[in-house]
């Protein structure tokens, strides 16, 4: 009985330790975790996501992001997923969807420019459920 005891000790702690050291890594390198749905970014990403992203980066053509932008610029869209087509000079963003048939994107609202961005964030892991 007493090696079970000490093996539950032992086990809450290392279970407990290792929620710290997640929660480090995630602090540190400023990552979050979610779900994403919808078909405009499919075949990448499929209607149901878990997505790893992280808010600190710097924006580079090719890179898939969450946003959500201003009321105005994107419609009822609560956050938004698109891939970074171009970047113009003045740091806007031209963004489209990968399934271009069933995207709302920058050929519906044009530039996307950081002034009309609430929050920014780059994709770096995917599994698609």
């Amino acid at each position: 009985m007493k090696k079970f005891a000490k093996f539950l000790v032992y086990f809450f702690i290392s279970f407990f330790l290792l929620f710290i050291i997640i929660g480090l890594i995630i602090y540190i390198f400023k990552l979050n975790v979610g779900t994403g749905s919808g078909p405009s970014m499919k075949p990448t990403l499929s209607d149901e996501t878990l997505q790893m992203g992280t808010y600190s980066f710097t924006p580079k053509p090719g890179d898939i992001i969450s946003f959500n932008c201003v009321a105005d610029k994107c419609g009822d869209e609560y956050i938004i997923q698109k891939r970074i087509i171009k970047i113009n000079n003045d740091g806007c963003f031209w963004v489209e969807g990968d399934n271009k048939e069933e995207s709302f994107d920058s050929r519906d609202f044009g530039w996307l420019c950081p002034s009309e961005i609430q929050f920014l964030n780059k994709l770096i892991f995917f599994i698609n459920l």
